[in-house]
């Protein structure tokens, strides 16, 4: 039967799509749990069927195995349908995900990355619990370029509920975390610069060579979206000896 479902499968287009379709219909996690330790096909279709799912949890605990597969289409197909699933039912999903942000780098990676799918301006509802997911991380990981591209993506999409945490995160001593949070505020946009310049004057005062160096980038960019609030800003900081140094910095590079 799995031979026939594979020679299915290797067809493409619309002969897979109805594949998957008929597969799902009669049970998608069935049907996975019976495939995904076979040949790389057989775990290619499992990955792909597991989006379909209704049993969210059970159906990341076998994606969390693809997820680390030796074939990068299987790895592929299990980001998307891990992304499919916290679309569809985000609380449910983000639960069942919590283990991931431990369990090595290359989960994390791929439930960072499937997060990143489920980020969508029109459902700013998600904001708040997709932040709160990756709070930890933030402390944990800071360095970990798969969340700095997840946090950029998110400020960009909600950048008022993300400004939120980023001036939480901004409160503490952690030079890898504040030089993040630096990096993200600049890709605030006009909406939230006046906040991101909120956050940045305090960060300006740190004397580390990475904080000093991404605030002074972040100023430069967020000049490019909102150049008189910035410059307006910067000519403040002038008379300030603590702050001088940065502003003459950034304002060299706008």
């Amino acid at each position: 039967m799995e031979k026939k479902l594979i020679e299915m499968w290797r067809q493409g287009g619309k002969a897979r799509e109805r594949l998957v379709g008929e597969l799902a219909k009669e049970g998608a996690l069935t049907w996975a749990r019976k495939l995904y330790k076979g040949a790389r096909e057989e775990r290619r279709l499992a990955a792909t069927l597991l989006g379909r799912a209704e049993e969210v949890e059970q159906a990341l605990e076998v994606l969390r195995v693809l997820a680390v597969d030796d074939d990068r289409y299987t790895r592929d197909a299990a980001l998307e349908s891990v992304g499919l699933l916290l679309s569809r039912d985000l609380g449910r999903a983000l639960l069942a995900l919590s283990d991931w942000r431990w369990d090595g780098a290359k989960v994390r990676k791929c439930a960072l990355m499937a997060l990143a799918i489920s980020v969508d301006p029109v459902h700013w509802e998600r904001a708040d619990p997709i932040l709160r997911f990756i709070d930890p991380m933030v402390d944990e990981a800071p360095g970990d370029p798969t969340l700095g591209s997840l946090l950029t993506q998110l400020v960009e999409a909600w950048p008022e509920e993300t400004f939120e945490h980023l001036a939480a995160w901004s409160t503490g001593h952690d030079e890898r975390v504040l030089t993040r949070v630096a990096q993200v505020l600049g890709r605030c946009g006009p909406r939230a610069s006046r906040k991101a310049l909120i956050v940045l004057r305090r960060l300006a005062l740190d004397e580390r060579k990475p904080v000093r160096t991404a605030v002074i980038n972040a100023l430069s960019s967020l000049a490019r979206a909102d150049s008189e609030v910035v410059l307006s800003e910067l000519r403040r900081w002038l008379p300030d000896e603590d702050r001088a140094s940065v502003a003459r910095a950034a304002l060299s590079h706008i």
